[in-house]
Parts: C-alpha cells; sequence; structure tokens
C-alpha cells in the first residue's frame, strides 16, 4: 500500500510488508491499496538481463493494457485500487543481505494530457467539507484509495462508492466530489494516481469533475492551507481521452531508478549468522534432501556423553546441520596434546586446565551465539572404578539418569567400553535414540610355529587395513562390566592411535537414521 508523506518536502512511500501477498485486512486513514506483481530474480545477472532486454518494455506494456481494460470495463470503479497497478522487480543476495530493485506505477499518458484543469486548487473549506464529513471521508478511503462525495438536498454530504459515479443524475459539478488519497506534498501537483483516475472518469462520466486531493489522516488544518490541508480542484476530462490515441500511441511512465541497499549494517550478528545456518540446511533439503527435516533437526536436544576426540567432531557435525541444543558431559581437564586432535579446544584451555565440557560448551557458542549449550562435570560411574561414597555414587547415578531422560538423542563417544556401560542401561530404561562411535584396535593372539605366525600376521594386517580404509562397520556391542583403562599403555589408547579416523568416525553416521524409541547403534 502507499500512503501520504509525513511532511512537506518527503518523498511518498510505499510498503511491501510480509502480509502484503495476501489482502491487508485493514489500512490507515492516509494509505491506499496497491495490486501488482512481484518478480524476484535468483541471479544477478538475470535481473540485469530483465533491465537491458526487451522484457523490461514487455511487462509495462502488458499492465498498461490490463489498467486499459479494467478502466473499459468498469472495474476499475468498482475497485478503484486496480487504478494504482505496481511492478515490482527485485534480487535479493539472501546470503549477503544485499538487495536490489527497481519499482514501476504504470500510468497512461494520453496527447496533451486529455484533461484541462478549470481552477486552482483551494481548500477542503471553501468546498463546504467540515471536519466531520473529512472524518468520515478519511475512514472511506482507508485501502479503497478513491470514493465519491454527494451532497444532497439538505446540503449534507454523504460518501458513496466510485462505482455510484456512472448511476448519479446530477448535473451540477457542485454536488459531487470526486476524492483520492493522494501521495504528493507539492501544493499546485497532485500525485500519479490521478492520471489513471481521470481517464476512468473520463470514459464513464466525462465532463467537469471537483477532485479532492486527501492527505492529512490526522486532519490537522482541515479549513487552512498549506500542506496537510485536502485541497480541491476542477478538472474537466474529455471522454475521447482514453479511446482517441490507440494503444501504441501513448506514453507509457511509471520505472523508477534502481535501488540497491545493504541491510547487514541494520541486523544484529548473531541472527545474521544463524539465519545462514539455517538458510544452507534449507538449500540441502530443496536441492538433495526433499524429506529432510531441518525444524526438527534444530529442536533436538542431544546429550554428548565424552567431550574428547570424538564428541568435539559429533558437536562439529551437529552444527553443521542446524542442531543448537547440546549438553556435554565430561570430568577430565583439557591436556596439551588434546588440541591438536580435539578441535574444539585450544593451547590456552590446556595452559589453564580448563575442563573438557565447559571449553566444549565455550567453543560452540563462540561458533554458534544462537546455540543452547550446557556444561555439565560430571564422573560416568563404571564398573571396577571405586566411586569415593556412596552418597556420591548415587548422586551421579541420579544426575546422568536425569540428563538422559531429559534429551531426545545421546551420543556415547567416551574411550572406554566400561564407561558406556552405565550410560547402555539407562538408554534402553528410558528409550532413548542412541548413536554410539568409538576408536578400537583388531587383536589376535598368535601361537605355533613361525609360518602360522606368519598367516596370522598377514591376515589381522589384512583384516585392519580393510577396517581403517572403510573407516567404520555396524556392529551391536554387548558392554561387559570390566575394567580395561587400568591395563592400558598410554600407547594402546585408542585416542593416540586413530586420531585421524575421529573426524570421519564422527560424521559417519547412517545415512538416514530413523530415531526410533529404544533404538541403539554404535560405529567402531
Amino acid at each position: 500500500y502507499c500512503e501520504a508523506p509525513p511532511a512537506a518536502g518527503a518523498p511518498a512511500k510505499c510498503f511491501l510488508l510480509r502480509e502484503s501477498l495476501q489482502e491487508l485486512p485493514s489500512l490507515p486513514g492516509d494509505a491506499a491499496h496497491l495490486i501488482g506483481e512481484l518478480k524476484n530474480f535468483n541471479t544477478a545477472e538475470e535481473f540485469r538481463a530483465f533491465l537491458s532486454g526487451a522484457e523490461r518494455a514487455a511487462r509495462i506494456t502488458e499492465a498498461v493494457q490490463k489498467l486499459r481494460k479494467d478502466i473499459e470495463s468498469g472495474e476499475a470503479l468498482r475497485k478503484p485500487a486496480l487504478l494504482r497497478p505496481l511492478l515490482l522487480v527485485s534480487f535479493a543476495d539472501l546470503k549477503k543481505y544485499h538487495f536490489a530493485y527497481t519499482v514501476a506505477f504504470p500510468v497512461l499518458v494520453p496527447p496533451g494530457g486529455g484533461w484541462e484543469q478549470y481552477a486552482s486548487p483551494c481548500g477542503a473549506e471553501a468546498a463546504g467539507l467540515g471536519r466531520a464529513e473529512l472524518s468520515k471521508l478519511a475512514r472511506a478511503l482507508a485501502g479503497a484509495g478513491a470514493c465519491l462525495l454527494l451532497r444532497g438536498e439538505s446540503d449534507a454530504w454523504s460518501v458513496r462508492p466510485l462505482a455510484d459515479l456512472a448511476n448519479h443524475d446530477a448535473e451540477d459539478e457542485d454536488k459531487r466530489i470526486v476524492a483520492f488519497v493522494d501521495p504528493s506534498t507539492a501544493e499546485d501537483v497532485p500525485g500519479w494516481p490521478l492520471r489513471n483516475l481521470l481517464l476512468a472518469l473520463g470514459r464513464h462520466r466525462p465532463g467537469r469533475h471537483r477532485i479532492l486531493a486527501f492527505r492529512d489522516p490526522q486532519l490537522a488544518g482541515a479549513g487552512g492551507g498549506g500542506y496537510g490541508a485536502p485541497a480541491t480542484a476542477t478538472a474537466a476530462v474529455a471522454s475521447t481521452a482514453l479511446t482517441d490515441p490507440a494503444p501504441a500511441e501513448c506514453q507509457l511512465a511509471g520505472w523508477s531508478k534502481i535501488q540497491n541497499f545493504d541491510l547487514t549494517a541494520f541486523l544484529d550478528s548473531k541472527r545474521v549468522a544463524a539465519d545462514a545456518v539455517d538458510l544452507n540446511i534449507k538449500l540441502m533439503k530443496w536441492r538433495l534432501l526433499p524429506e529432510l527435516e531441518p525444524e526438527r533437526m534444530k529442536e533436538l536436544r542431544v546429550l554428548i556423553l565424552g567431550s574428547g576426540t570424538l564428541g568435539c567432531g559429533v558437536a562439529r557435525a551437529l552444527m553443521g546441520w542446524g542442531v543448537r541444543r547440546m549438553t556435554f558431559v565430561d570430568s577430565g581437564k583439557v591436556s596439551f596434546s588434546n588440541p591438536v586432535r580435539q578441535s574444539l579446544f585450544t593451547h590456552r584451555d590446556a595452559a589453564e586446565g580448563r575442563s573438557k565440557a565447559v571449553a566444549a560448551r565455550d567453543a560452540v557458542l563462540a561458533v554458534m551465539p544462537d546455540a543452547e549449550v550446557e556444561a555439565i562435570e560430571l564422573d560416568i560411574p563404571m564398573p571396577g572404578h571405586p566411586h569415593q561414597s556412596p552418597e556420591g555414587l548415587r548422586a551421579a547415578i541420579e544426575k546422568l539418569k536425569g540428563l538422559v531422560s531429559a534429551h531426545d538423542v545421546v551420543c556415547m563417544l567416551t574411550d572406554s567400553r566400561e564407561s558406556r556401560w552405565l550410560p547402555s542401561l539407562l538408554v534402553s530404561a528410558a528409550q532413548t535414540a542412541t548413536p554410539e562411535a568409538s576408536l578400537c584396535f583388531c587383536w589376535c593372539l598368535v601361537v605355533g610355529g613361525w609360518w602360522l605366525l606368519l598367516l596370522l600376521l598377514f591376515l589381522c594386517c589384512f583384516f585392519c587395513c580393510c577396517c581403517c580404509y572403510c573407516g567404520w562397520w555396524l556392529v551391536v556391542v554387548v558392554v561387559a562390566p570390566d575394567p580395561t583403562l587400568p591395563t592400558k599403555q598410554a600407547g594402546n589408547q585408542a585416542s593416540k592411535q586413530r586420531s585421524k579416523q575421529a573426524t570421519k568416525q564422527a560424521s559417519n553416521q547412517p545415512q538416514k537414521p530413523e530415531f526410533r524409541p529404544n533404538s541403539h547403534f554404535s560405529i567402531n
């Protein structure tokens, strides 16, 4: 819709809202509906080709022909918004928030104008319109943008639809006034909507008409001069103003200059980053995975047990898929060997001896500021590892049980089998989706003669190479409650030996996992 400028000298404004794709329910008193077409190009090259090619002229010619048809059929009088057509052509770079557009308000310009002004504009008071009549007129103009004022025998003005003009028998021009919302601020020059309105009047009621340009929604200075005072003027319209010139001879006007603007300076950087992530996920859905549910993934609550090499990799992968609600659980501290393998930690974290869960949370928030991340420092109870006190053990179990119940997905990414034993029981009881990943070795016991030794070594190496090349295989893990950490040497720990496979393992989930209750799978 368009509205009258708020002050003298201010440019007229046209508003295109999100609700504009549907019919707006209500408008302010100084506004009028615009009916038109919005065309947005996907690339800047298509936008430039439209501006430099013949399609631009063809579009406005088509709009003017439709305008002429609406006037001749009388539809424009029944729906005055058709007298204010609009063409908006734009290019939107959604990633950079750069926008370019050009807008056209098509108007017919017959040779010589097609009308003649008989009197200079004067105030509404000179036409016998008081504040009560103008207030009633303001309500009638909201949305329609044009209407008819008729004076009865008692000299009282009544507001009627513009379509009643063809049925009005009074020949005295002093007894009728055609009013319209005027977006112009010039005292002697009305706005562009008057051109098409006069052509409609000439087609259905040629002759002299009193025109009222309504500009003041607050009705300030209803009887005075200056900007804001509704002005009236008298114009004569010939019946041949629309019919005489052929469509090819009519001048077409309306295209504005190309406007460019950048919204990044006015937007919150955190909101821009969040929208960029969501846009990438939506592009994947549109182009590659129509069955993808980005909104569901965005609302998933993920519990990450273990903030080490796999935990950091999984957190990175989750952020890439738009997951924003994560909870890190770990009891360890960042060591100096961690940052080179665990992408969420830095040397400063190791120097300060920060908790892995807290450091991982801060790193995720630094990458994705709108994420909802929590850090829980918790020593997961493990069989074969005695706890300091029974009360502390019960508290840890209850804490872990509450975390499992409060999340939709539990990722068991700890570095030992026994640390996954209790979470496995709690997950089965809570019936929570549980992807599990771990890095391990294939061990082989060799006995016998030298030829048997060489054969078994060859088979073991071949099997390990195949596993390393594939990266993972799907297995059913039965966690035995036996302590393995005390007997492991530093060189045999998975995080030290297979660090290059961690990123691949963290992202190698089943192609289309269906998260069903009590679903449990692991990746080794």
